[in-house]
Protein backbone atom coordinates (compact mmCIF):
# COMPACT_ATOMS: atom_id res chain seq x y z
CA UNK A 1 0.00 0.00 0.00
CA UNK A 2 1.31 3.68 -1.21
CA UNK A 3 2.07 5.93 2.00
CA UNK A 4 -0.75 7.95 3.13
CA UNK A 5 -0.80 11.64 1.61
CA UNK A 6 -0.88 14.76 4.16
CA UNK A 7 -4.13 15.65 5.36
CA UNK A 8 -4.72 18.83 4.58
CA UNK A 9 -5.84 20.84 8.13
CA UNK A 10 -8.45 22.46 5.77
CA UNK A 11 -9.00 19.88 3.68
CA UNK A 12 -12.51 18.48 2.50
CA UNK A 13 -12.55 14.61 3.07
CA UNK A 14 -14.70 11.74 2.94
CA UNK A 15 -13.92 9.38 5.36
CA UNK A 16 -14.99 5.72 6.06
CA UNK A 17 -13.99 2.48 7.37
CA UNK A 18 -15.60 -0.84 7.34
CA UNK A 19 -15.56 -3.55 10.29
CA UNK A 20 -13.04 -5.50 10.89
CA UNK A 21 -13.17 -8.49 8.58
CA UNK A 22 -16.06 -6.97 7.14
CA UNK A 23 -18.26 -8.01 9.74
CA UNK A 24 -21.33 -5.90 11.25
CA UNK A 25 -20.13 -2.86 13.15
CA UNK A 26 -23.67 -1.40 13.79
CA UNK A 27 -26.27 -4.09 15.11
CA UNK A 28 -28.80 -2.25 16.80
CA UNK A 29 -30.07 1.47 16.20
CA UNK A 30 -29.18 1.83 19.70
CA UNK A 31 -25.31 1.53 18.84
CA UNK A 32 -25.76 4.10 15.77
CA UNK A 33 -27.03 6.58 18.39
CA UNK A 34 -24.14 5.87 20.23
CA UNK A 35 -21.28 6.05 17.33
CA UNK A 36 -22.83 9.42 15.76
CA UNK A 37 -23.14 10.97 19.88
CA UNK A 38 -19.29 9.79 19.57
CA UNK A 39 -18.98 11.48 16.46
CA UNK A 40 -20.53 14.49 17.72
CA UNK A 41 -18.25 14.65 20.36
CA UNK A 42 -15.32 14.25 17.97
CA UNK A 43 -16.70 16.65 15.14
CA UNK A 44 -17.18 19.87 18.46
CA UNK A 45 -13.06 18.68 19.51
CA UNK A 46 -11.72 19.36 16.37
CA UNK A 47 -14.06 21.37 14.50
CA UNK A 48 -15.50 19.79 11.91
CA UNK A 49 -17.93 20.37 9.68
CA UNK A 50 -20.15 17.52 8.58
CA UNK A 51 -21.32 17.66 4.93
CA UNK A 52 -23.10 14.66 5.02
CA UNK A 53 -23.10 11.08 6.20
CA UNK A 54 -24.40 7.30 5.82
CA UNK A 55 -23.87 4.50 8.57
CA UNK A 56 -24.28 1.04 7.20
CA UNK A 57 -24.30 -2.22 8.69
CA UNK A 58 -20.57 -2.96 8.00
CA UNK A 59 -19.29 0.62 7.52
CA UNK A 60 -19.83 3.92 7.70
CA UNK A 61 -18.90 7.66 5.53
CA UNK A 62 -18.71 10.69 6.78
CA UNK A 63 -17.54 14.19 4.41
CA UNK A 64 -16.04 16.13 6.28
CA UNK A 65 -14.99 20.05 6.16
CA UNK A 66 -11.88 20.20 8.46
CA UNK A 67 -11.05 23.34 10.03
CA UNK A 68 -8.12 22.76 12.15
CA UNK A 69 -6.96 19.06 11.43
CA UNK A 70 -7.39 16.55 13.94
CA UNK A 71 -8.85 13.69 11.16
CA UNK A 72 -6.52 11.06 12.32
CA UNK A 73 -6.62 11.80 16.32
CA UNK A 74 -10.63 12.44 15.95
CA UNK A 75 -10.92 9.09 13.92
CA UNK A 76 -8.84 7.15 16.24
CA UNK A 77 -10.81 8.48 19.13
CA UNK A 78 -14.48 7.90 17.38
CA UNK A 79 -13.37 4.32 16.54
CA UNK A 80 -11.77 3.19 20.00
CA UNK A 81 -13.88 5.02 22.14
CA UNK A 82 -17.31 3.40 20.02
CA UNK A 83 -15.42 -0.39 20.05
CA UNK A 84 -14.61 0.19 23.77
CA UNK A 85 -18.14 0.88 24.97
CA UNK A 86 -19.46 -1.94 22.59
CA UNK A 87 -17.02 -4.42 23.88
CA UNK A 88 -18.09 -3.39 27.70
CA UNK A 89 -21.45 -4.00 26.70
CA UNK A 90 -21.26 -6.98 25.22
CA UNK A 91 -18.58 -8.58 28.13
CA UNK A 92 -15.52 -8.99 25.46
CA UNK A 93 -13.27 -6.14 26.45
CA UNK A 94 -9.39 -6.87 25.42
CA UNK A 95 -11.25 -9.63 22.59
CA UNK A 96 -10.13 -7.40 19.38
CA UNK A 97 -11.05 -4.68 17.18
CA UNK A 98 -14.57 -3.70 16.14
CA UNK A 99 -13.04 -1.12 13.65
CA UNK A 100 -9.27 -1.72 12.06
CA UNK A 101 -7.24 0.86 13.05
CA UNK A 102 -6.86 2.43 9.68
CA UNK A 103 -9.47 4.11 7.84
CA UNK A 104 -9.64 6.16 4.20
CA UNK A 105 -9.39 9.71 3.73
CA UNK A 106 -10.45 10.68 0.50
CA UNK A 107 -9.35 14.41 -0.35
CA UNK A 108 -12.29 16.21 -2.12
CA UNK A 109 -11.12 19.16 -4.57
CA UNK A 110 -14.91 19.69 -5.58
CA UNK A 111 -18.25 19.75 -4.72
CA UNK A 112 -18.52 17.20 -7.81
CA UNK A 113 -16.24 14.85 -6.03
CA UNK A 114 -18.78 14.68 -2.70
Amino acid sequence: MPPASPIDPTGCYHVGTRGNYGQPVFRTPSEHELFLRLYHRAAEKYGWVTLTWALVLNHHHFVIQLTRGGLSDGMRELHSGYSRRIHLIDGLTGQGHIIPHRFFPWRLETGEDV
